[in-house]
């Protein structure tokens, strides 16, 4: 599940802003360049979390072109991942709180709350119990030059 977006990056006087050329109205900025590529992981979180919670989808990623790319922060990808794979499975939160060992308050209210921080291996856990696991990346931050 690659949720890397490209973005548009524009040098305004006093300000930078990035706006996501595929998720019309996640737009943010920053006093550097930097700042507002850092800003726009933030703005891709919400924008993300907002499309999951009003049942949308993520849109394509169409744009084959833009001044970076953006991913979501590493724990709201390894969350939305988690929720979309139990969203997919058809299985209800009792289900799979039974193949986690947890009470369904716990998946829930932590487990499939985009809003709670979950640990990673409970995420693993979780994602292991729908037929799926969780993979990291390492990938270089938009706008830096090793």
């Amino acid at each position: 599940m690659n949720l890397s977006y490209p973005v548009t990056v524009e040098n305004y006087p006093d300000t930078w802003i990035v706006q996501f050329i595929d998720i019309p109205g996640a737009i943010t900025e920053g006093k550097t360049r930097e700042e507002a590529l850092h800003n726009a992981e933030d703005c891709l979180d919400v924008a993300l979390l907002c499309l999951f919670d009003d049942g949308d989808p993520f849109p394509p990623t169409a744009s084959s072109e833009g001044d970076a790319w953006v991913s979501p922060t590493a724990p709201i990808a390894a969350k939305l991942a988690v929720m979309m794979a139990w969203r997919d499975s058809g299985l209800s939160k009792s289900d799979l709180a039974r193949r986690l060992r947890k009470s369904e308050s716990e998946v829930r209210t932590r487990i499939l709350n985009p809003r709670h921080n979950t640990a990673l291996a409970t995420l693993d856990a979780a994602a292991r119990a729908l037929g799926s696991r969780l993979t990291v990346d390492i990938a270089p931050v938009s706008g830096s030059q090793a």
